[in-house]
């Protein structure tokens, strides 16, 4: 495997402790391990991994606005997540928010992408359809046992089913977490 790019995606930087093992064992094994996060909250270096800060939409507006016009030229040679991008908002602001979570992946290169979280998986759900290699979705805790059964986070997680149907693969830590996903 020597070579191949992984992009994980959704993960808070510095991650949990297991995350952050995981993530030196794949780099000391050689692959070429990116994590792209809104999170950053430290400088913390992970030996072997490497940092992509995505763009906040937790900003003002003159900051966001901003943010968005240095993606401009992303968005002329991507054409498709724009195009994606643009199509899952309702409201305008739904769609610039879209634009500012999607256009950054599309210069970023990877084989494969990971998605440590489920949410983070339905956060990111257009980019199934839009990356061309494969997507791998690990199955946790909360955001499969508890999270669903919570009314007031309906909207994030009616969507963990459909992850699960088009990731390439389902990472789980335990059998129990199979059959409550």
């Amino acid at each position: 495997m020597k070579g191949m790019r992984l992009l994980v995606i959704g993960t808070r930087w510095p991650p949990e402790t297991f995350i952050t093992r995981k993530l030196q064992g794949l780099a000391a094994r050689g692959f070429d391990v990116t994590v792209a996060t809104t999170s950053a909250g430290s400088e913390a270096r992970v030996e072997g991994v490497q940092l992509r800060r995505m763009p906040s939409w937790d900003a003002p507006a003159p900051v966001r606005l901003a943010r968005l016009a240095s993606l401009l030229p992303v968005a002329v040679r991507s054409r498709r997540y724009l195009t994606a991008a643009w199509g899952q908002g309702e409201s305008f602001g739904e769609r610039l928010s879209w634009v500012n979570r999607l256009l950054p992946l599309a210069e970023m290169e990877a084989d494969i992408v990971h998605f440590e979280w489920n949410l983070a998986a339905v956060a990111y759900l257009p980019l199934f359809d839009l990356f061309r290699g494969p997507i791998v979705v690990s199955c946790r805790g909360a955001h499969v046992q508890i999270a669903p059964h919570n009314p007031e986070r309906a909207s994030s997680t009616s969507n963990i089913s459909l992850t699960f149907e088009k990731a390439a693969a389902v990472h789980s830590g335990s059998a129990d977490m199979v059959v409550q996903a």
